[in-house]
């Protein structure tokens, strides 16, 4: 199968809730920093194009090819730069022809840096994009900091009431199902979002990012930790017992068969998100 639309996802989240390991997820790579602390300070850019063999930037007027997310590290701490727009391939499974480009912002309840959300509000109301992708870390339901955004983007919506917007419950992996029912928790964060944004019926996906980055990464046989593995082997029974891919309300253009050999991705609920953003079809 392969993408059909070309689409500009702006994502956005509060510190910690994967947005940036989505993102990767996405592009199949390690590429965007994505380490538990404020990973993200200035606007991230990623444009899917195939004909590169490498990421490439150009910084300070000079193109730079080979980037790794060590680099990008170390873009990201330049107080010179106020974004980076990176370009290259989409390194997953599919093969795909689309023009995919993904927005990453800062976490927009950094108390160490406050003009990440300043960062954040700006990119919502100043950059080129067809959706909003908003994460929520499903440990963390109703935190004052995403009860405050989903206020501003209450207001947003109501200003673009076309604009398309989906929801992503993500790490549900984290969730111990002995001690709470997912299924529970997707319907009452529904409820949440609708309460605090007035979307009737919100547009709501269950995923597990950092498995489906890890499945990606291993099917191409990208190099990964020792806890990496680890945590793919315990990942990948729990995952195929959850099976997240059934927590999600999205209508499809689309209908797409997944091949065995994807089963394991599919239930982490990625492709749910992905066949809606990039109208997956068969080739």
């Amino acid at each position: 199968m392969n993408y059909k639309s070309s689409k500009t996802v702006l994502v956005i989240s509060t510190m910690s809730s994967g947005k940036s390991t989505l993102i990767n997820a996405i592009i199949g790579k390690d590429i965007l920093p994505s380490r538990n602390m404020a990973c993200t300070g200035k606007i991230i850019t990623y444009t899917s194009d195939n004909s590169l063999k490498s990421v490439e930037s150009n910084i300070y007027g000079r193109k730079i090819d080979n980037l790794e997310s060590k680099d990008i590290d170390l873009l990201n701490e330049d107080n010179n730069l106020d974004r980076i727009d990176l370009y290259g391939p989409i390194y997953n499974d599919l093969d795909n022809n689309a023009n995919i480009k993904l927005i990453d912002t800062p976490g927009i309840n950094n108390s160490m840096d406050l003009t990440h959300k300043d960062i954040t509000y700006k990119a919502l109301e100043e950059e080129a994009f067809d959706t909003i992708l908003y994460i929520i870390n499903s440990t963390q339901i109703g935190i004052n900091d995403d009860a405050y955004f989903l206020a501003k983007l209450k207001k947003y919506i109501k200003e673009n009431p076309k604009k398309d917007i989906i929801f992503v419950l993500n790490k549900i992996d984290e969730i111990d199902t002995e001690e709470e029912d997912i299924k529970e928790l997707y319907e009452n964060t529904i409820k949440y979002i609708s309460k605090n944004t007035g979307i009737d019926k919100p547009k709501l996906v269950a995923i597990s990012s950092y498995c489906a980055k890890l499945i990606r990464m291993k099917k191409s046989d990208l190099n990964l930790t020792i806890k990496e593995n680890l945590d793919l082997e315990i990942l990948k029974e729990y995952i195929s017992n959850l099976d997240i891919s059934k927590l999600n309300n999205l209508e499809y253009k689309y209908n797409v068969q997944i091949k065995n050999e994807y089963k394991l991705l599919d239930k982490t609920g990625v492709y749910n998100l992905e066949k809606y953003l990039f109208d997956y079809i068969d080739k």
